[in-house]
Parts: C-alpha cells; structure tokens; sequence
C-alpha cells in the first residue's frame, strides 16, 4: 500500500503518483487524500488510465482508492445524514458504498 497526502500544487501529485507507481507490487492499492483538489485528482486519473481499478471515498476531503491484482479495497458507507455532492473533475468515478 502507497499513501499519497503530500503537496497539492499541480504537478506534484501527479509527479508523486508517476514515481510511486513503479515500486507498487503486483498486488497494490495506492490511497489518496484531499481529492477535493482537481490537482491532486491528476494523480488517481493517471492510474486510471493505466488501466487501473478505481473508486472514490466520500468523506470530508474525498479519498481515492487506485488498485491492481489481488487486493480489494475497504468498503465505506458514507454518512447517510449528509447530502454528498462530487466536484465535476470527480463525477465520473464510482463512489463506495453507493
């Protein structure tokens, strides 16, 4: 598992994803926080377009989940009391739990 939370200034997610993703395993899950950033969006985008499984986590500052091989990632139920909105750059990935 990689865990990406770093900068949030276009390049540097997308640039962090592009060196993480050759020291992922086979089996990996790279996790993402602060999606609510279009720029830190590049970095799970990337991987989708590498073929990538993805989905995104509805919490407060939207989590992103990028996985490969035999992994799964957890599942989430986000809070049924709040009235989830996705950011356009976020629409067309899947939510969990929904």
């Amino acid at each position: 598992m990689i865990f990406i939370d770093g900068d949030h200034e276009a390049a540097a997610p997308l640039n962090d994803t592009i060196v993480c993703e050759p020291l992922a395993e086979d089996d990996a899950l790279i996790l993402f926080h602060d999606l609510t950033s279009p720029d830190v969006a590049q970095g799970l985008d990337y991987l989708k377009e590498k073929g990538w499984n993805t989905i995104i986590y509805q919490t407060m500052q939207i989590m992103g989940a990028a996985w490969r091989g035999n992994v799964e990632p957890v599942k989430h139920q986000p809070d049924p009391k709040i009235n989830w909105n996705l950011p356009k750059h976020l629409e067309h990935y899947s939510v969990s739990g929904l």
